[in-house]
């Protein structure tokens, strides 16, 4: 996120950031939404849901995946997501919504951080990876494995030297 987003995105309270981290899984649906709500309070509209977590989660899976490649290269890697669509010019500007933070352990991906926040317009729904410098290293090395690169073809007027008699010197 660049630094004038930042400038325009502000945290209010409550938050989660002391919370106990949670594992993103079925069984764990109820304590995730217990903690969203205990953040969100009583806002209902362009805030985040348990099951919108999940979803959240397998996106980043997928798209970590598509950089990394195999699951044994995933842990360490990190998703900041917003809950909403781009906030309408009717609502001033401004809207609370959601941020989750995630993180990719050995065993999933888990919460880390639930915020409520305040976006401007075409904040909403964004999402953020964040790849450890060994990650992006692999996404790298796995990137320019899918492509070559061509030489131009040389003309034999491009290939040769200009000749001082073609350069007016005589």
């Amino acid at each position: 996120m660049n630094r004038l987003a930042t400038h325009w995105l502000s945290v209010q309270q409550p938050s989660a950031s002391n919370m106990k981290p949670i594992k993103v899984s079925s069984a764990n649906h109820s304590n995730i939404q217990r903690e969203l709500d205990r953040v969100n309070g009583r806002a209902t509209n362009s805030v985040m849901s348990s099951s919108q977590v999940s979803i959240h989660a397998a996106k980043a899976e997928s798209s970590l995946l598509e950089l990394v490649g195999l699951k044994k290269y995933a842990c360490g890697a990190k998703i900041t997501a917003h809950s909403g669509q781009p906030v309408a010019r009717s609502y001033d500007y401004r809207r609370v919504a959601t941020r989750i933070k995630l993180e990719r352990r050995s065993s999933g991906w888990w919460i880390t951080d639930i915020s409520r926040i305040t976006l401007n317009t075409y904040q909403a729904g964004e999402t953020a990876i964040f790849l450890t410098p060994v990650q992006d290293q692999l996404a790298i090395s796995l990137l320019r494995a899918r492509y070559c690169i061509s030489k131009p073809a040389i003309s034999r007027e491009t290939s040769t030297p200009p000749s001082e008699s073609s350069a007016g010197l005589s």
